[in-house]
């Protein structure tokens, strides 16, 4: 057992989920079938709905996405962590696998709906800040109070992972830290999230020469395609980091 707060090495285990997820690649992108059928139905209706669907209205539409890619991101950090596959031959195992699993599944949904709501609410402030500056301004110093409270919360985006491997949150929170986990996760997941941008803008600039500037028939399902492709792909790059640098901090096995 190591000591609390043991800081895992951050670039290293970047590039140790790029490795995993080169090396499981065809087993990645089947786990990634069904959250990526999700998150593209909720995109096309999303578009569908247009500008009749309000802004505190996406992180509730958000949810069975979000579901289904924690469900995947249990199994990702399962399979590496434990070595285990989602077919299971023991019936008691796979009970325990897919209780752990799906509690994961509703935590991590719970945290994504959570961030997506106060991205909404930031999003609201700041068209009511350009409107009427004068009007805004008694509330900055809230609001900076409550962006320094969101990064020191960013260590939350890791409580789907204890509960997926069955482990005490507590012990696990003790080891990952406050602010220095927080940090860490923040700029581990900036990473993830900068990598898929980039491709997915590349993908998009190509989408764009070809169909043109036209948002609407082919070249809208191509984008759509495009960007829910890559919402998923950077929760699996994001699991697979996640799971290398929880390895370098733990001991992993059966437990």
């Amino acid at each position: 057992m190591r000591n609390p707060e043991t800081s895992f090495p951050l670039f290293e285990s970047f590039a140790n989920g790029l490795r995993l997820c080169a090396a499981h690649t065809r087993f990645f992108m089947m786990l990634s079938f069904l959250p990526f059928a999700v998150t593209l139905l909720t995109m096309v209706g999303l578009r569908l709905w247009g500008q009749d669907a309000g802004m505190f209205i996406l992180p509730l539409v958000q949810l069975p996405s979000s579901f289904v890619i924690g469900l995947q991101t249990a199994l990702i950090l399962r399979f590496v962590l434990l070595h285990e596959y989602p077919i299971l031959e023991s019936h008691a195992e796979k009970v325990l696998r897919n209780r752990a699993v799906i509690q994961a599944a509703v935590v991590h949904a719970t945290v994504t709906y959570i961030v997506s709501g106060i991205y909404v609410g930031l999003s609201e402030f700041k068209k009511f800040a350009d409107a009427s500056p004068e009007a805004a301004a008694p509330w900055t110093p809230l609001l900076l109070a409550g962006c320094v409270l969101m990064f020191w919360g960013t260590r939350w985006f890791w409580l789907h992972v204890p509960v997926a491997m069955n482990w005490p949150v507590r012990d696990f929170y003790d080891r990952v830290g406050r602010w220095t986990g927080s940090a860490r996760i923040f700029v581990l997941f900036a990473l993830c999230s900068l990598t898929l941008n980039i491709v997915a803008s590349c993908a998009r600039l190509a989408i764009i020469s070809v169909a043109g500037q036209n948002k609407t028939g082919y070249g809208a399902a191509f984008d759509d395609g495009v960007v829910a492709f890559a919402s998923v792909m950077l929760g699996v790059l994001f699991a697979a980091s996640t799971a290398a640098a929880v390895k370098s901090m733990f001991h992993t096995g059966k437990r």
